[in-house]
């Protein structure tokens, strides 16, 4: 419950700053978070901007697929370091 509280303040004071927006900036998961954390950020900036940005889903990478989310997101890292190398 603390980490989501967390999230969600870190996401309320990005979005009313203009720090997160689905043109820039757009965090995606790192180490020890995954398609939860960013399913609770993608709640809140939906729930400042309401209808105001029809763009709101792309405000974060990472989230489920339930939410807009995309298919190999998990793999995509590696599979560019694969086909780089």
């Amino acid at each position: 419950m603390e980490l989501e509280r967390v999230i969600r303040t870190y996401t309320m004071e990005w979005t009313v700053r203009g720090i997160l927006h689905p043109g820039s900036d757009v965090p995606g998961p790192d180490h020890n978070t995954g398609p939860r954390e960013m399913a609770w950020i993608l709640d809140t900036y939906r729930t400042l901007k309401g209808d105001q940005d029809i763009n709101a889903s792309a405000c974060v990478t990472g989230k489920p697929l339930e939410l807009n989310g995309i298919h190999g997101r998990e793999d995509a890292v590696a599979k560019g370091i694969f086909y780089s190398t």
